[in-house]
């Protein structure tokens, strides 16, 4: 089970990914000639949110199994706190030299602030929000 339309897995060791351990083995099936059957109903993510991967990348071919009126939470009521909202935050992206991920701390703090501010205005427990 898989979506190859999905970001891959992250590989580090040099030795895995000769061997073509990036690919997940859904792809591998995939490749080899296995037919594969994509699910068409996505749970998880608001339909604001959704819309720009089911266009983008599905060809409009994803749904919603939960409209946006069954997907409201207590801090979506907040005009602050829509399901998604985009920041323009100048900052500079560095390469972490362990992990040879990107990072950019003035995003990470601007996130850090949304999150108190989020759980002061809307008192909400931590436990209630998370930040992935």
């Amino acid at each position: 089970v898989g979506d190859p339309k999905q970001l891959p897995a992250t590989v580090l060791s040099q030795s895995a990914a000769a061997q073509g351990l990036e690919q997940s083995l859904f792809e591998r099936l995939q490749r080899a000639g296995q037919p594969a059957t994509m699910l068409q109903t996505q749970y998880r993510m608001h339909p604001q949110i959704s819309l720009f991967p089911s266009v983008h990348f599905y060809d409009a071919w994803l749904k919603d199994g939960v409209a946006a009126e069954q997907r409201t939470s207590g801090f979506h009521r907040h005009p602050k706190m829509r399901p998604m909202a985009f920041f323009d935050v100048e900052g500079v992206e560095r390469v972490n030299s362990a992990s040879k991920s990107l990072q950019n701390s003035a995003e990470a703090e601007l996130a850090a602030v949304l999150y108190h501010e989020l759980r002061k205005q809307c008192k909400l427990s931590r436990e209630v929000v998370s930040v992935a």
